[in-house]
């Protein structure tokens, strides 16, 4: 597996577009969630872009 490194500002930046895009949809989210191994960051940054609260989701086995 190729690896690709991120600078925080290319997360930055992601995350910025990523939250424009979801707000130009009109699709309308009560949390959300992230991942551990690498997602819980990016969560937390997406859901204060929206103002949204953030979950944690920390045992997969629970949801299904």
């Amino acid at each position: 597996m190729n690896k690709r490194f991120l600078q925080w500002r290319d997360i930055d930046d992601a995350i910025e577009r990523l939250a424009i895009n979801i707000t130009n949809s009109g699709t309308e989210f009560a949390a959300i969630g992230g991942l551990p191994r690498g997602g819980l960051i990016p969560a937390v940054m997406l859901s204060h872009a929206l103002r949204k609260e953030s979950k944690m989701l920390l045992r997969l086995k629970e949801l299904l």
